[in-house]
């Protein structure tokens, strides 16, 4: 029987996940999940990570929301997962390749900072269109907003303000926590929700409801999502600086027309769990 009971806990930019490496991947009962994530009454995650490593430079992973369910990638979560690897010595330091739900997608460390981040870039796939661009409108912070649905291995609906005027103020006064699970609840499937200003061609401002999570101080895939957007319709150029809550992250556009997403990692903790939050198949 596997039995899971020490983790890793990591943080990039605030979200912040719980990370094991097991024998074999299974899925967890999802109280389980649910309890060792809590913030009050467990640990406390926007995500758990299981992983196996399936060679000298590859792992598998399968990713955990707080609520329970499975996600299909995390662009945070990836990186923190790779963080783990490297600093307990499961992978090399150097690019690997992990398989995802989404997919597989490559890792590259950039090496770490003064204050002990790790900075890697993650391979995150090609971004495509779930409907055309701009199809959904909403009023937010007494400003229009138009929205377009997007794929990046997950769902993403990303909202951007109508041109003229200055949302930059009203950006943070949209209440995400209220208006997240509303427009989700429109989706069967759930979706990530993200408002995105742009400052410049370089520069954008993201708050985020994560399907699965809530209220975030950072995503991954919606800072990719996002950077995808403005660059396809010609509003951003080259790397673009994606602003979260809980600091920034940076995405750019591959020669194939894939995204890759750089960013830091901190590893906080190396937690071993009481018998009651042991996970076991």
């Amino acid at each position: 029987m596997a039995v899971v009971e020490e983790f890793y806990k990591l943080e990039g930019l605030g979200n912040d996940f719980l990370v094991a490496f097991c024998p074999e991947l299974f899925e967890p009962d999802p109280s389980a999940v649910i309890r060792l994530l809590d913030r009050r009454l467990g640990i406390g995650a926007d995500g758990l990570i299981l992983a196996v490593p399936t060679g000298t430079a590859s792992l598998a992973m399968a990713l955990y929301n707080s609520d329970g369910t499975r996600a299909e990638m995390s662009g945070n979560g990836i990186r923190c997962l790779g963080h783990a690897a490297y600093a307990t010595a499961q992978m090399p330091i150097g690019p690997i390749e992990v398989s995802t739900d989404a997919g597989p997608r490559r890792l590259s460390p950039e090496g770490y900072g003064a204050s002990g981040a790790m900075l890697i870039e993650a391979e995150m796939g090609k971004v495509s269109y779930v409907s055309p661009p701009f199809a959904r409108t909403g009023f937010f912070a007494g400003r229009k907003w138009r929205g377009t649905e997007l794929e990046v291995g997950n769902p993403h609906l990303v909202f951007l303000p109508e041109a003229g005027g200055d949302a930059g103020e009203r950006l943070a006064e949209i209440e995400i926590a209220a208006l997240g699970p509303e427009i989700e609840a429109g989706y069967p499937a759930g979706t990530n929700v993200e408002w995105v200003e742009l400052d410049s061609p370089a520069l954008a401002r993201l708050r985020v409801w994560e399907r699965g999570a809530g209220v975030t101080l950072a995503c991954g895939t919606g800072s990719t999502a996002a950077a995808f957007l403005l660059l396809d319709q010609g509003l951003a150029q080259g790397e673009v600086e994606v602003r979260n809550p809980g600091g920034t992250l940076w995405a750019r556009r591959g020669e194939a027309g894939e995204m890759y997403l750089r960013g830091p990692s901190t590893l906080i903790a190396t937690v071993t769990v009481a018998e009651a939050f042991r996970l076991a198949r």
